[in-house]
């Protein structure tokens, strides 16, 4: 097959999948790739069933209850046009509307309008030489009984077409987001069982080199796929392997990530409200508490309390600003401001948000604080905060020269770029009259009061004040918001200066602006951050290890040091860093 038949015949495939709307098994999706692969928009002419099941790859009893599954779902066009001795040989090909033909022929003979196509489909697809890479070992498979993988890639037909899903689904960096288990069979025919199987034979492989899993159990966002980080330079991969710098940055032992440290504030402002404190003081009380404890629920973990700050760049700013001490600079200050502000809302609100389920998972294991819920959740965000960086040299060099809480400087519509997964835009759907009376029909009603929204607005029982769309609007942006800027200063700081540390011992100078992501860690996963950084030229991946270390003074002041170096990890320290399973 030349280089142009493979293009075209992937991008017949992938159009074909993409319009389909019905439910094929895993072997019609697999014999519908093959027959594409062996002729085209050609037609297979006096070729018998069995001779059709060996180039396949496939036995030939299976093969005829397949090709009348694709005949049905109208992939396949099969006829009978002989008779006599040759009445029961079929004429096979894939079916195809004029416009579809003639985008075929325009690809297969290179003129503008398929250059065309295939930019736009290039355009869609990042990784889509990785999928024509791996559309040609689909050559090479067989599909017996006994699950036999492929002797050269180690794949089999099933876990071939799950990650051929992974890479419709990824990023240029090899991040996965959105792909559940649901789409995944959607677009293999896969059972769940198989489906995980495939997965745990990619993890086990390589080629699946980390996963951020569970259901995001948060007041503001709505996702429950796992995301995955794909190993772009695997050997199935072959000549289009791709590499990159992945710097890792260890940081002191249980460290605890953004979103978990969140929780502990909301937690620490409950204890304070049970306790009868004034709601008007606590930002100044939770933030005495915090001078004072170093070491309170916001270090650590619950069963070992450690002395690790909640922004590891404000222990920077102690010695070099004297307003830090009073806390008017701190990140952590205006985030306690902002959380008790929000926790003064109105509870029925609240509880349509989740609040309380905050950091929270019905199967929680007693052993790992770092539960589902919140790592799913820390992943999600670490995507569109490294995002934003990557994508904005300006923003990553302000971050880099003066590091401080840049996102609040930015209107939503460019940073809250994920807005499909986020909880508010289904509230204000359903919201068709007011919020107040949505609120009164969802919850009210509950407690067994019916109110109309002149008698919540006159009932001081309710306590309600309508908050104003804009303002809910703000309440979700700013938590949001927070938190990015809490990973940006804990994790996308320390890699800047790392790069910029790496580019200039090479070439004098910070050259090249970065491109980057953070890879998606588990829920075990709780004290390296691991930053692939997308370069091209590189014949093999550099990995460098930076080094947060805390340590304090005999008057009790924290300090910080961070190094780093240049490492050639082994197999078993990649799984250290979370980069293998």
């Amino acid at each position: 097959m030349n280089k142009d038949q493979n293009l075209v015949q992937l991008w017949l495939i992938i159009k074909s999948i993409y319009e389909l709307k019905c439910h094929l098994s895993a072997y019609g999706f697999w014999v519908f790739i093959r027959f594409i692969q062996l002729y085209g928009n050609q037609t297979s002419d006096k070729v018998s069933l069995e001779v059709l099941a060996q180039l396949i790859g496939v036995q030939h009893k299976k093969l005829r209850i397949v090709l009348d599954e694709l005949e049905q779902n109208k992939l396949l066009v099969i006829t009978y046009p002989y008779s006599g001795r040759l009445t029961r040989v079929r004429q096979i090909r894939v079916r195809m509307d004029d416009v579809t033909y003639k985008m075929y022929e325009s690809i297969l003979n290179g003129d503008d309008r398929g250059k065309d196509e295939i930019k736009r489909l290039k355009k869609m697809y990042p990784l889509f030489v990785l999928m024509q890479q791996l559309f040609k070992h689909a050559q090479t498979i067989l599909i017996t009984n006994k699950r036999e993988d492929d002797k050269q890639t180690g794949l089999d037909f099933r876990s071939l077409l799950v990650l051929f899903t992974l890479l419709r689904y990824s990023n240029r960096f090899g991040i996965v987001l959105g792909c559940g288990t649901s789409k995944i069979g959607q677009t293999t025919g896969l059972q769940k069982q198989s489906i995980y199987q495939s997965l745990n034979k990619l993890m086990e492989m390589g080629v699946i080199q980390s996963r951020a899993e569970g259901n995001i159990r948060s007041p503001f966002i709505d996702f429950e796929a796992p995301i995955y980080s794909l190993n772009l330079s695997h050997a199935v991969f072959e000549d289009q392997k791709i590499f990159g710098n992945f710097y890792i940055i260890e940081y002191p032992e249980q460290h605890l990530f953004e979103v978990d440290k969140l929780v502990r504030v909301r937690k620490l402002i409950h204890e304070l409200l049970s306790t009868g404190s004034d709601k008007t003081q606590l930002d100044s009380q939770i933030w005495e508490i915090l001078k004072k404890q170093p070491k309170s629920l916001l270090s650590g973990t619950e069963q070992r309390q450690h002395n690790y700050p909640f922004c590891y760049y404000d222990v920077f700013n102690i010695a070099e600003s004297a307003s830090y001490v009073s806390g008017q600079t701190s990140l952590l200050k205006q985030i306690i401001h902002f959380l008790v502000r929000f926790d003064q809302l109105p509870e029925a609100f609240l509880k349509f948000l989740k609040y309380d389920e905050l950091g929270q998972n019905k199967n929680q294991v007693a052993e790992s604080y770092f539960k589902k819920s919140t790592g799913l959740l820390q992943s999600y965000l670490e995507q569109h905060c490294g995002q934003i960086f990557s994508d904005d040299n300006q923003l990553a060099n302000q971050l880099r020269k003066s590091p401080r809480p840049l996102l609040q400087l930015f209107p939503s519509k460019n940073v809250l770029f994920g807005s499909r997964y986020l909880r508010l835009d289904h509230f204000l759907a359903e919201t068709n009259t007011s919020l107040l009376s949505f609120v009164a029909e969802n919850f009210l009603e509950d407690m067994g009061t019916t109110l109309t929204d002149d008698a919540v607005k006159t009932n001081t029982a309710t306590e309600f004040v309508e908050p104003s769309r804009d303002g809910i609007e703000r309440y979700f942006e700013d938590i949001i918001l927070w938190e990015l800027d809490l990973i940006a200063l804990n994790q996308i700081y320390f890699y800047l200066r790392m790069s910029e540390a790496v580019q200039i011992a090479q070439y004098g100078r910070l050259r090249i602006q970065p491109d980057f992501r953070i890879i998606p860690r588990s829920q075990k996963q709780v004290r390296y951050s691991c930053i692939f950084e997308r370069m091209g030229g590189l014949k093999t991946n550099h990995y460098y290890l930076g080094t947060l270390k805390i340590s304090e003074s005999d008057t009790n002041e924290k300090g910080v040091t961070f190094e780093y170096t240049k490492i050639d990890p082994t197999d078993e320290e990649l799984k250290v860093f979370g980069l293998r399973f």
